[in-house]
């Protein structure tokens, strides 16, 4: 572990080395949000750096790498923007980081370079443990994990299973619904609720959710289609995603608690949907689509009305990923040949705010957004902070 390089702050004022001492998400006294940019660095000699997400004490998890080498290491910025390690097992050459919960515990994975993986959990300290393999399976990889302590992801080796770890890392595959032999899962709820898929051996699988007890519910597509998927849940269980046509366009859906999948629908015109994430109010945000034609951000109320949350002029598309309890969306604005792509908050007026970041830098991109509205992503090469 150790303090990766010097961290260059942007908002009101140009400050090098030291984030502003700026209330998250705050927008001061008077007047609009500024929002103060800090560029998190990465590991001593490494290159890059990318963020994946923010817990709500604005601990931030991601990876850090060098160039032209296979080599990633996963990584955590505690809330002051110092980055240390979150090292692989004994043995191994590569870690990677998937979610942190607000205890400050994260799980990902940590391997070998093309050798079988291992599902692991990282304790706020950083110190590394493995989650236990099943029987029959050769590894493993934890995609979320719960304020209780609760992961999910796969398993693997001869099939693919999904399985919840306890807190004490022991495993518990997950029952696969009736006609189906393999499945993943891919977030947890803090109620217990899991959500996945499950398919069979030639590649075709639907969306499905796991109660805390264990009984599996297939997610039906919407009437006409043929299949979906699930992006996000929210605490009380609601699902968001896409139910998808014979033609392969998707069309925003939401399940209630019976699977039953309820259509959010696009802008006026469009033919192409998809909800990307969902607040504890059931309000969903992604992107309404015309064949052809460009993205546009959207927010989806709890009734299903949408809104279109527009592009900046010089860009082309614009495209929703992630929703907090205040109601603010973060996403992105794309030129058409995807040179420029510009970070970009809307709070729950609606009101746009592009992200700073630091001069020449032509791409960047938010990953996450917390209920303190601290947002994380990148800029460029390395790892990005906006509050």
């Amino acid at each position: 572990m150790g303090n990766g390089s010097v961290r260059r702050t942007v908002g009101g004022l140009a400050v090098v080395g030291v984030a502003l001492a700026v209330a998250p998400g705050s927008a001061g006294a008077a007047g609009p949000w500024r929002p103060t940019f800090t560029d998190l660095g990465t590991l001593p000699g490494d290159a890059w750096s990318h963020a994946v997400a923010v817990n709500e004490h604005d601990v931030v998890i991601g990876s850090s790498g060098r160039r032209g080498a296979y080599r990633e290491v996963a990584v955590r910025w505690d809330a002051d923007g110092v980055i240390s390690a979150l090292n692989p097992l004994a043995g191994h050459d590569r870690s990677v980081a998937h979610a942190v919960n607000d205890a400050g515990v994260a799980v990902g994975v940590s391997a070998v370079f093309s050798s079988p993986r291992a599902a692991v959990r990282w304790d706020p300290s950083g110190r590394v443990t493995a989650l236990s393999t099943p029987d029959g399976f050769t590894y493993g990889m934890a995609r979320a994990v719960n304020n209780s302590g609760s992961a999910v992801g796969h398993v693997g080796g001869t099939g693919t299973r999904a399985v919840r770890w306890a807190p004490d890392g022991t495993a518990t595959l997950l029952p696969l619904p009736p006609g189906r032999t393999q499945s993943t899962a891919s977030g947890i709820t803090e109620r217990g609720v899991v959500y996945g898929s499950a398919g069979d051996g030639d590649g075709g699988g639907e969306p499905v959710r796991w109660d805390p007890d264990g009984t599996v519910t297939r997610l039906r597509a919407l009437p006409g289609d043929g299949t979906a998927g699930v992006s996000a849940a929210n605490r009380r269980g609601a699902l968001v995603g896409g139910s998808v046509t014979g033609s392969r366009w998707s069309h925003a859906a939401r399940w209630d608690a019976a699977g039953t999948p309820v259509a959010l629908g696009e802008l006026p015109g469009h033919t192409d949907s998809r909800a990307a994430a969902v607040n504890d109010f059931d309000v969903a945000t992604g992107y309404s689509h015309r064949d052809a034609g460009p993205k546009r951000a959207v927010r989806w109320d709890r009734t299903g009305a949408v809104t279109d949350l527009g592009v900046s002029p010089g860009y082309a598309h614009s495209e929703a990923v992630r929703i907090n309890n205040a109601g603010q969306v973060v996403g992105v604005y794309e030129d058409g040949s995807g040179v420029r792509v510009q970070a970009v908050r809307w709070g729950h007026d609606d009101r746009a705010v592009a992200l700073p970041t630091a001069p020449g830098t032509s791409r960047s991109r938010p990953t996450d957004v917390n209920d303190r509205g601290t947002i994380v992503g990148y800029a460029g090469d390395h790892a990005a902070r906006w509050r």
